[in-house]
């Protein structure tokens, strides 16, 4: 409360800033705007640009491969890569002493080993043309799953105040908990791998239990 409108200019900065989903931000939060119109008027762009850029991209892709039948594309959408050898977001995520998770949501997650994703563009480089293909692990595991098996207590963060909690933990260094993350982590997400299958010839080595396992014994 209290605080004045921004100037024409980092009102400008701002948005162009969130809905081109770069982020970047010359002010304090706390200091110029509300933690409502953060919720509401900022983050809310970080999912919908990212996700608009995406199906656009995609819609591109297969246009362009019916139109130019001569023309041979393998495009692989990957399930969250995990191991022993990679950092993301999501090992940052689950490292945490204990793991926040959207109030009232257990997600299911589905993986895909480090290992696999390498054999997998391998194949889609040496092989023949597989179009847009997903690539996961069987099966799916939820958060609370997940996090038991890196023993990892987890603490109920209701959905308002998701985007303030993970505003504080990114800043921490902790991990990177932005409102694309809370997303996931409410809804989950789950690929269709039929044709990882049947047109690359594609069989992951790891399930997405045994994938997340191999992270959490490293």
């Amino acid at each position: 409360a209290g605080q004045a409108a921004v100037g024409p200019d980092l009102a400008f900065n701002t948005s162009v800033s969130f809905v081109s989903n770069t982020n970047w931000q010359s002010y304090v939060p706390e200091a110029t705007m509300s933690y409502l119109t953060q919720m509401l008027g900022l983050t809310v762009h970080n999912f919908l640009s990212a996700a608009t850029g995406i199906a656009l991209a995609i819609a591109f892709i297969r246009g362009f491969s019916r139109r130019r039948p001569d023309v041979e594309i393998s495009m692989l959408r990957f399930a969250n890569i995990i191991g022993r050898g990679i950092r993301t977001s999501l090992t940052d995520y689950f490292a945490l002493p204990v793991v926040p998770v959207p109030f009232g949501y257990d997600a299911r997650l589905q993986f895909v080993h480090e290992s696999d994703a390498i054999g997998s563009l391998l194949l889609a480089t040496t092989g023949p043309a597989a179009g847009i293909t997903n690539i996961a692990g069987d099966g799916v595991i939820t958060v609370g799953q997940a996090a038991g098996m890196v023993g990892r207590p987890i603490i109920p963060v209701p959905m308002p105040a998701a985007g303030i909690f993970g505003n504080l933990v990114k800043r921490s260094g902790l991990a990177d908990f932005s409102s694309d993350q809370i997303q996931f982590l409410a809804y989950g997400r789950g690929l269709d791998t039929r044709r990882m299958r049947e047109v690359l010839g594609f069989e992951p080595a790891y399930t997405t239990r045994a994938a997340f396992e191999d992270y959490a014994h490293g």
